[in-house]
C-alpha cells in the first residue's frame, strides 16, 4: 500500500494549485518536474485527475489527502466547488458517501432543468424530492418556479454545507 513517505519520494504537491509534479524520472513522459496525471472521465460527465503510482492508478484528490494528512480519505474526498480537476487543498473536504451524493450535480436524465424537480405524469404536477439520511421532502406543485424555490430551500435545510443547487 502506498504511504505518505513513499508518495513524497516520488511526487511533490502544491496545495495552492492542486497540481502534482514528478520529483524523479518515471517514464519517457513522466519526467522530473513534469505535471503528473491525466484527466479521466469517471461517470456522468465528471472529470477527475488520475495519477499512476507504482503500477496502480489513484485519483489525485485521494493522493492530496494522503500527502497532506498521512492517510487516505476515510470515505470520500469531496470537491467543494464541484470541479473534479480542482485538487487545491482548500477545495477538498472529507465526506461520507451520503454527503458526497448530496453535493452531486443535477442528473443528466433530469427533464425539468432543476435539480430535485421532475414531472410526475400521473398527477400532472412538478414533484420535488430531496432527501438526507434521516429526513425527506416530497411535494407536488402546479408551478415550476415554486417547485424550484421549495427544492432549493429543502436542499439548504437537509444538505447543509453539502447543498449544491445547480
Amino acid at each position: 500500500m502506498l504511504t505518505q513517505e513513499r508518495l513524497k519520494e516520488l511526487l511533490s504537491y502544491d496545495p495552492h494549485t492542486g497540481l502534482f509534479a514528478w520529483i524523479v524520472d518515471r517514464t519517457a513522459t513522466a519526467k522530473k518536474g513534469s505535471v503528473a496525471g491525466t484527466v479521466a472521465n469517471r461517470w456522468a460527465g465528471l472529470d477527475y485527475v488520475v495519477i499512476s503510482v507504482l503500477g496502480r492508478k489513484y485519483y489525485a484528490h485521494q493522493l492530496a489527502v494522503l500527502y497532506m494528512t498521512g492517510q487516505f480519505p476515510k470515505c470520500v474526498a469531496d470537491h467543494i466547488d464541484g470541479n473534479g480537476t480542482n485538487n487545491a487543498w482548500s477545495n477538498l473536504r472529507q465526506a461520507n458517501i451520503a454527503e458526497n451524493a448530496m453535493h452531486s450535480k443535477k442528473p443528466l436524465h433530469n427533464t425539468s432543468g432543476i435539480k430535485n424537480v421532475g414531472w410526475y405524469k400521473r398527477l400532472k404536477k412538478w414533484r420535488v424530492t430531496v432527501k438526507n439520511q434521516t429526513r425527506s421532502v416530497d411535494r407536488y406543485f402546479d408551478d415550476l418556479e415554486l417547485a424550484e424555490l421549495v427544492a432549493e430551500e429543502a436542499r439548504s435545510l437537509l444538505h447543509g454545507k453539502f447543498a449544491k443547487h445547480a
